[in-house]
């Protein structure tokens, strides 16, 4: 039998006995591929940053610099909320760029943020991104937790660095 020219054989066709096999591997690899590890995607809102003149802003390189500012030994988690943000209300979008960790309640340090926030800005250029939380040790799964910049609808009145993360 023949199947657009090809021969078919039938030898080669997954039957039910090999399906509960081979489902299981098939699933884990496309999960294995959804995760992105150390990426510069974001919302389909980070390439709109520019002014009314038309100069496009770094906001990786604009946050990092507000981080910059983090006491060092200060730990926060993923419920403290936001950790910094850039306020583009006044730009084409409402709303602003913000950096927050998620996806884990691990507790993290401003020097921690720092050195994220340092090899996201060394790898992105441009709006957005995100770092796994445990990169600089070598785990490059976001699913463990991850350092976010990324268009947010609702800063919570942060300009800079936000309330949760100022200190005690």
């Amino acid at each position: 039998m023949k199947i657009s020219g090809v021969p078919f054989r039938k030898d080669l066709v997954l039957s039910k006995m090999h399906a509960p096999f081979f489902l299981p591997l098939l699933l884990s690899s496309l999960i294995l591929a959804g995760s992105k590890g150390l990426n510069c995607q974001g919302s389909s809102a980070c390439g709109s940053f520019s002014t009314d003149h038309g100069a496009v802003f770094d906001a990786i390189d604009i946050i990092s610099g507000y981080i910059e500012s983090l006491d060092d030994g200060l730990a926060r988690s993923e419920v403290d909320g936001h950790i910094a943000c850039w306020d583009v209300s006044s730009n084409v979008l409402n709303g602003g760029v913000c950096a927050f960790i998620q996806k884990t309640s691990d507790e993290f340090t401003g020097a921690q943020i720092k050195a994220l926030m340092a090899e996201l800005s060394n790898h992105c250029g441009g709006n957005c991104g995100s770092i796994p939380t445990g990169y600089l040790d070598g785990d490059n799964n976001v699913y463990n937790g991850e350092l976010t910049v990324n268009y947010v609808s609702k800063p919570k009145g942060c300009n800079g660095i936000c309330s949760g993360w100022l200190g005690p």
